[in-house]
């Protein structure tokens, strides 16, 4: 519901843009898309995401065009239409690769990793994951590596690796370490496939293991639940006060606009002005200048011989 408060404030504020024709402003556009992906209305966030691309292509600004086909290949994953996904994501990761920005280059080839797995590539997605692990590794960055290993465990089960998947998740579930709530969900997540590996490789032994890893799932998720609760009250505090924040700005972004029309109309009145004397010529638009002198003169010209000059 705040999301879509903020839509609606949003979209307020882009028509009255629209209908004083003022310059779109492309921080508007971005708040907006925001809202409609936390909204999962995708269509509508790659509508405009597709325009904002236009725009920076005719800029020729390569990393604007890229950023945004790689939000545009986001939100395509958010309709599970990973091909299409896929094609903006490769189309993103070439500007990048052109550029030579490594950041958004290594960013974008996470995310076509991930794609390749919903895909059912599995031997692209595994060897894409291997090349990245090896980059995030010199780069030291631990938490993009727990993601990276858990896609690879995941791609292992469905290769039907069950064995070095269930390894490979058990050395995993010793590397988050740390109660936020982040990496408490994270090591939720792990220990459930841990379950499930155990499950598929039977037996009693892996059974008995599976039923005390479940109790001690739910134990983590009990313990928990009332940590969560918090950070959801939390959460919905900030998100409340973002929202009235919000609404300030736009209507702040009103009166600017409605001044800025007022000003536009008091100019056009000026400008079709009865002049009839030169001292009203001067009052009206100033002593000539560098700039304007040529026009001035003239008008004071035809005012030395009529005291009817309308200016349009």
């Amino acid at each position: 519901n705040k999301h879509e408060l903020v839509i609606e404030n949003v979209e307020k504020a882009l028509a009255i843009t629209k209908e004083n024709e003022l310059n779109n402003r492309f921080e508007d556009y971005d708040i907006l898309t925001t809202a409609y992906e936390c909204t999962e209305q995708f269509d509508k966030a790659i509508e405009l995401h597709n325009w904002m691309l236009e725009n920076y292509s005719n800029q020729d600004d390569e990393i604007g065009c890229a950023t945004h086909l790689a939000q545009i290949a986001s939100n395509y994953e958010g309709l599970k239409q990973y091909d299409q996904a896929l094609l903006k994501a490769e189309s993103a990761l070439e500007i990048c690769l052109r550029i030579e920005d490594t950041g958004l280059t290594l960013l974008i080839q996470s995310h076509i990793a991930e794609y390749l797995y919903e895909l059912g590539q599995y031997d692209e997605a595994f060897e894409k994951v291997e090349q990245l692990m090896n980059s995030y590794q010199i780069l030291n960055n631990e938490e993009k590596l727990i993601e990276l290993k858990y896609l690879r465990c995941q791609i292992l089960w469905m290769q039907e690796e069950i064995d070095q998947s269930f390894a490979d998740l058990l050395d995993l579930s010793k590397e988050v370490k740390d109660n936020s709530e982040e990496s408490i969900q994270r090591r939720i997540t792990i220990e459930k496939s841990i379950i499930r590996c155990l499950e598929q490789m039977g037996g009693r032994v892996n059974r008995k293991e599976a039923q005390m890893r479940q109790k001690k799932l739910d134990d983590l998720v009990a313990e928990n639940k009332a940590a969560y609760g918090k950070i959801l009250d939390l959460s919905a505090e900030y998100k409340n006060k973002e929202v009235e924040h919000q609404k300030d700005l736009t209507e702040k972004y009103k009166q600017e606009l409605e001044k800025r029309k007022q000003a536009r109309l008091d100019a056009e009145k000026a400008l079709q002005a009865l002049i009839d004397s030169e001292n009203k010529l001067v009052s009206t638009f100033g002593k000539p200048t560098d700039s304007n002198f040529t026009s001035f003169f003239s008008a004071a010209n035809f005012l030395a011989y009529t005291n009817n000059l309308r200016v349009v």
